[in-house]
């Protein structure tokens, strides 16, 4: 008599949290790309970044502070964007879920040397922009011709960016804004 036992298979492993940044053109037209944060334990991400229409070369990135618009601190350096347009980043101090909520944005840059020039950048976690957004025209001043508008669209962690475009400005010039 022959008698065979059950096997309990291994469970499945769960699929991976992934969210998904877009990195825009920056300093260097044609390039942009996307970060992909990949929950990979309790205590791990890993963020891989694939950039299109790159110079060649290596490219430094960086996970920064605040927005892409104000700027900020390097909170973590991450793996350069190699000659292929990919880099991937293990990160460990920080989890996904803090990843997701945090209030700042990747950038990637032309080179070490050329550290101000920036290929993309884009904002990550409560600083992406949401859908919700409303447009105001700004009337045309005769005496100078400059006509726009003035579009706010909201962040995910509640705040607003305000972005004010204008037509018939002098290249160079400033023009200070206010809201009343």
């Amino acid at each position: 008599m022959a008698g065979s036992g059950c096997t309990k298979s291994d469970p499945a492993p769960l699929p991976a949290n992934k969210t998904t940044y877009t990195l825009k053109v920056k300093d260097v037209l044609g390039v942009s790309g996307t970060a992909i944060f990949t929950e990979t334990g309790s205590t791990s991400s890993t963020i891989d970044i694939a950039l299109t229409g790159a110079p060649s070369g290596t490219h430094p990135a960086e996970l920064c502070m605040n927005t892409a618009v104000e700027g900020g601190t390097v909170v973590i350096t991450l793996n350069a964007v190699d000659a292929s347009g990919k880099s991937s980043t293990v990160i460990s101090t920080v989890s996904y879920n803090q990843l997701i909520a945090y209030d700042g944005f990747i950038k990637v840059l032309k080179s070490s040397s050329e550290p101000d020039v920036i290929l993309a950048q884009g904002d990550i976690g409560g600083n992406v922009i949401t859908t919700t957004n409303t447009s105001y025209i700004l009337d045309t001043v005769s005496t100078f011709g400059v006509s726009g508008t003035a579009l706010f669209e909201k962040r995910f962690n509640g705040t607003t960016l305000l972005t004010i475009t204008l037509t018939g400005a002098i290249a160079g010039d400033i023009y200070p804004a206010t809201i009343n």
